[in-house]
């Protein structure tokens, strides 16, 4: 499990990566804690989590539903699996604004949640980067077609300088 927000002047979008496998406790809990410190601010706080069909144990919704508190915000888990449609049922019995989406509906997803197509390019640029740091292709991520350069997306120090400059220390 990795995550990453994007915050603007209007909304914080929470984007949560889970392999196949749930989360540990010891994410879970760093997770929340992080989370936490967005208490002040929760009905901006928006959340896509992209899932091959891990998620949360009852435990773990147990404490996000506590932490809440009876606050509802918009939460998207993006999804094939069956598995992930209960754990959505099973959440939006405290959140209603709990969905499940198919990765073919990513864009309607982010529409949905009022994300400007402005910044989507910013949005695709986080997930890539969590992907990365994640180790793992999910196949609940699907780019699409005018952001697919984004996938494994270089470091700087990897990336080739524009045509006519050179980097430092190279010849």
């Amino acid at each position: 499990m990795v995550y990453g927000f994007l915050e603007t002047d209007t909304y914080i979008l929470c984007v949560v990566l889970h392999t196949a496998s749930p989360p540990s406790e010891r994410e879970w809990d760093d997770y929340m804690a992080t989370i936490r410190t967005y208490d002040s601010v929760v009905p901006r706080v928006r959340t896509v989590v992209f899932t091959d069909g891990g998620g949360p144990n009852s435990s773990q919704r147990k404490k996000l539903n506590e932490f809440l508190g009876g606050r509802v915000t918009p939460v998207f888990l993006v999804s094939s699996s069956s598995v992930v449609r209960g754990i959505t049922t099973a959440l939006s019995w405290f959140n209603p604004q709990t969905k499940t989406a198919s990765p073919d509906d990513v864009e309607g997803v982010f529409r949905h949640l009022g994300i400007p197509e402005g910044d989507r390019e910013q949005l695709w640029t986080l997930v890539a980067q969590l992907n990365e740091k994640l180790g793992a292709e999910l196949s609940s991520v699907r780019f699409p077609e005018k952001f697919a350069y984004l996938r494994n997306v270089p470091t700087e120090s990897e990336r080739e300088p524009p045509a006519g400059t050179r980097r430092a220390g190279r010849g």
